[in-house]
């Protein structure tokens, strides 16, 4: 019900609503992602930490390996009969495809067998991988039932897995474009892999002299003298000398990489987190997303509803204080350009304090001196009427079905506070609350207003649409109520399409439960100024 004597603005003044409404640019921007990476130090550090603790686990664990390297030169000698003397020469166009032969050769398994052979080298210990593992615990546990032949390792076996573990830990490179051939063995002992690469070396060399020999012998007697000489040669051009340092990273390196890997996951899992979560926690994400202007942040209040209900008085200049006077002088016609007579509390979900904030607003006003109203428009749950007049018989709906009673006779008064209260009829049907009240039935409150300045409706939350809508066509005003954390942008934004009149009826929104020590690191220039609203409190 609108009252003759008002106006109500179709739009609101630029005083107050021209900030919420203009364009913003994206929150998106590399602030944010500092604002990210400093807001959420627990996760960085932690999985930083993790990642740290990995690499040394890894380091402490990992067995160490020596490398060593033998450099050889391969040349392909050519015979040159054109003059008196016989003539060797090399070739002066290298030919790429006679250095990879020397690198297979070097690969052999004739190479790898006569190194083996001849230095007594031990097969390796036969250690099962985690498969291996997985299957003999399965084949363990289920004995009973499954058997099976044990496996006999053979030489041939045995042989074979030598071989194997013999040419993973052999390298043969060809270093550059040169004739320079790099044969490089790891092992666990850098004595062992200094010997194994050197034997190597000298095992290939023997192994193209011998070749070498074998084919001159199809030659004649003549010919096969001069024959041995032709083909490919090798030597050693620097033998191999034993390692000093490990191969791979140094243990500390594989610390500060840990470190460095760790540090990118977690910022990137703050990022994505910090991308999905979308509750509102700032006043300007309120803002920006929805439209509403945040007239105050209220920190999270410890304590029932009965005992927080005047807790406006009890802590004067406070930011609950503050922020209902704001809400107050709103009220009285410095925000929707006129004075509001029948005001609205609503929130987007249940649970968010609307209520808490519908009673210390009565209580504030009436210790200014108004005469005011608390309106228990609540059917969902009536925690004023089950809280502050919980014997109450008549209430609102025996008000409404009223045609000659005043609204005096069903209005009740609670111990400590300076309002009346006119509650829910707790024992009657509440689905009739909305339908009634809204339907005809407000306008038994004109009446009413000649002896209230006030009237403060505690509504149902927006996501019961249907009683907003109709609601916010009679109220002069509404505040809504959001909880810090709790209500995403999609959601604030899906509510306020639902009941599109409502906007122009809300005088503000108030960010209620904000937790104080997560708010540090929100980076709200908007939150840095209002909580600075407790000072006053401890000046007062």
């Amino acid at each position: 019900m609108r009252h003759s004597n008002q106006t109500i603005a179709a739009a609101p003044p630029q005083s107050l609503w021209e900030t919420a409404t203009e364009t913003v640019p994206s929150r998106y921007n590399w602030k944010w992602i500092l604002q990210t990476i400093i807001g959420q130090p627990a996760l960085i550090a932690g999985i930083t930490a993790a990642a740290v603790l990995v690499a040394i686990v890894l380091v402490l664990l990992r067995t160490p390996t020596y490398s060593a390297s033998t450099t050889v030169q391969v040349t392909n000698l050519r015979l040159s009969m054109s003059g008196r003397e016989d003539a060797y020469f090399a070739e002066s166009q290298f030919d790429p495809s006679f250095v990879d032969t020397q690198v297979q050769i070097v690969n052999s398994k004739a190479v790898a067998e006569s190194v083996i052979d001849s230095l007594k080298i031990a097969p390796p210990p036969s250690e099962p991988g985690l498969i291996d593992t997985v299957k003999e615990s399965i084949v363990g546990l289920l004995g009973t039932v499954v058997s099976r032949e044990p496996e006999v390792e053979t030489g041939e076996t045995q042989r074979a897995a030598q071989l194997r573990a013999f040419a993973e830990s052999l390298s043969v490179t060809r270093i550059g474009q040169s004739d320079l051939l790099d044969i490089r063995f790891t092992d666990t002992s850098a004595t062992n892999a200094t010997v194994i690469a050197n034997e190597i070396a000298q095992k290939y060399i023997a192994k193209v002299d011998a070749d070498r020999v074998d084919s001159a012998q199809s030659g004649s007697s003549w010919l096969r003298t001069r024959l041995q000489e032709v083909g490919p040669k090798a030597r050693i051009l620097s033998a191999a000398a034993v390692p000093t340092n490990k191969d791979g990273m140094s243990g500390l390196l594989m610390v500060i990489v840990a470190a460095m890997i760790g540090f990118t996951i977690a910022v990137f899992v703050a990022l994505v987190r910090e991308l999905l979560d979308t509750t509102i926690r700032s006043p300007e994400q309120l803002r920006n997303s929805s439209g509403i202007a945040c007239i105050g942040m209220i920190p999270s209040l410890r304590g029932t509803h009965d005992k927080l209900k005047n807790k406006v008085l009890q802590d004067r200049f406070s930011p609950l204080w503050q922020s209902l006077r704001q809400a107050a002088v709103i009220a009285e016609g410095a925000g929707l350009g006129a004075r509001l007579r029948m005001v609205g509390f609503t929130s987007t979900l249940p649970g968010e304090g609307k209520t808490l904030m519908a009673t210390n607003f009565a209580a504030l006003m009436a210790n200014a001196g108004k005469k005011v109203l608390l309106v228990d428009a609540q059917p969902y749950n009536p925690t004023i009427s089950q809280e502050i007049s919980p014997a109450a018989g008549r209430g609102l709906l025996a008000f409404l079905a009223s045609k000659t009673q005043p609204i005096s006779a069903f209005t009740c008064r609670d111990a400590g506070v300076s309002y009346d209260v006119l509650p829910l009829d707790l024992e009657a049907d509440r689905g009739q609350v909305s339908q009634v009240l809204w339907s005809g039935g407000i306008d038994r409150f004109a009446t009413g207003m000649e002896q209230y300045d006030v009237i403060v409706f505690d509504l149902p939350p927006m996501i019961a649409s249907g009683d907003i809508l109709a609601a916010s066509n009679h109220l002069d005003g509404l505040f809504h109520v959001v909880q810090w954390g709790k209500v995403t942008e999609a959601e604030l934004r899906s509510a306020l399409a639902l009941v599109p009149s409502v906007k122009d009826r809300l005088g503000g929104a108030i960010l209620n439960r904000v937790r104080a020590r997560k708010m540090r690191r929100v980076f709200s220039p908007d939150a840095t100024l209002l909580t600075k609203q407790k000072l006053l409190a401890k000046k007062a």
